[in-house]
């Protein structure tokens, strides 16, 4: 499934949503315990991970799997593709740490396409997580098509999960990547967002 993205130059003109408060860089403790892994993102295989899913949680995680097959790194500070596909999708933010905007592009282009999210800043951690407790999607055991938190400072999407362990797609990654880690899910925190 080719995906389908805006040219840069027509974002140009679009204003920021809601909020202006930019993400603070995650710590390496964000990372910690995270060990990266290969993951098939095939169509097939988002089908029957997800088969009892919300098909439009089976679409954004479609999305993710394709910006990790492709590969995806940012260039410089927060720059380069990142930034031109899921930071300037939402507006004329500045180069940021862009693990929500990323898990936002993801959820706009599975829904709507309008270029906002339900939460109040599309990049910003503690804006979802905030959202998910005001609307009681937050949850205590993850799925496949959750989104997972790392405190206010990292966040991506939940893949699979198993035996207190999950296996994610995430952007902005300690490698300035979209990635697949595993990680244990103590200390988490988990959204149901449909």
């Amino acid at each position: 499934m080719s995906t389908p993205h805006t040219p840069a130059d027509a974002l140009v003109d679009i204003e920021p949503v809601d909020s202006p408060q930019q993400q603070p860089p995650p710590t390496d403790a964000a990372f910690a315990g995270a060990v990266e892994v290969g993951l098939d993102t095939t169509k097939e295989s988002v089908r029957s991970l997800t088969a009892s899913a919300d098909p439009r949680v089976m679409e954004a995680l479609r999305y993710a799997g394709a910006e990790l097959r492709a590969g995806v790194c940012e260039q410089g500070d927060n720059g380069g593709v990142p930034y031109q596909r899921y930071v300037r999708w939402f507006g004329n933010y500045p180069p940021s740490p862009w693990c929500a905007f990323f898990v936002s592009w993801c959820w706009d282009n599975a829904t709507d396409r309008n270029r906002r999210t339900p939460w109040d800043n599309p990049g910003w951690v503690l804006s979802v997580h905030s959202w998910a407790s005001q609307h009681g999607k937050l949850v205590s055991r993850p799925q496949a098509g959750d989104i997972f938190g790392v405190g206010g400072e990292h966040m991506g999407w939940v893949w699979s999960d198993g035996d207190g362990e999950i296996v994610t797609i995430e952007g902005n990654t300690s490698s300035g990547c979209v990635r697949s880690h595993r990680r244990v899910t103590s200390g988490l925190w988990f959204a149901r967002i449909a």
